[in-house]
């Protein structure tokens, strides 16, 4: 048996509720980092001002903090999932799609189904959260591998995002994951 037999042996478990310094680090990561468009409103730069923010619109911080250690549990207000993708599609010789305005398709499917991606790296990153939940040996290489995608992809979202010369990637000049981390990321 080699090395890898004998460590991919073992199915990937977790614990069914995060410790409270976790379940508190996820929420001000979450309310200072977040997506949810209120840190320049609130100035949610450090733990007192997350606190003053959950107060403001009524709900105890350390309530919340005991709620979220169920690994379920979304983080009220500051908690914005959107789906990374969907599906679209009729019945054969049916149009689904979606519309600019007017007559023009954003995305059209004529007579089929489709898969419509919005984040490409949410996308990658929920795909190897699936592969990690039902992982066999192979399932969790897959994971792994498609978590480390979705970094990148992230990373390279962020880059195109923020633009300048320093940040291009391409066929002709091609960037290692470990310059992105290195160079990228402040």
């Amino acid at each position: 048996m080699n090395l890898w037999e004998g460590f991919l042996s073992h199915s990937f478990r977790y614990k069914e509720k995060r410790s409270r310094t976790q379940a508190r680090k996820l929420i001000l990561t979450m309310a200072m980092y977040g997506d949810h468009g209120y840190q320049l409103q609130y100035h949610l730069s450090y733990e007192e001002s997350v606190k003053e923010f959950f107060r403001q619109h009524g709900y105890n911080f350390e309530v919340v903090v005991e709620e979220v250690r169920n690994r379920l549990a979304w983080v009220p207000i500051i908690d914005v999932r959107t789906p990374s993708s969907f599906t679209l599609g009729g019945e054969p010789g049916s149009i689904a799609g979606i519309k600019r305005g007017g007559d023009e398709f954003l995305v059209k499917f004529e007579g089929e189904m489709g898969n419509v991606v919005l984040s490409e790296y949410i996308d990658i990153f929920e795909h190897a959260v699936e592969e990690l939940e039902r992982s066999s040996n192979r399932d969790f290489l897959t994971a792994v591998s498609d978590g480390i995608a979705s970094i990148e992809a992230y990373i390279n979202y962020q880059a195109n995002r923020i633009g300048g010369q320093q940040y291009r990637d391409s066929k002709q000049q091609l960037i290692s994951f470990d310059d992105k981390l290195d160079k990228w990321i402040p």
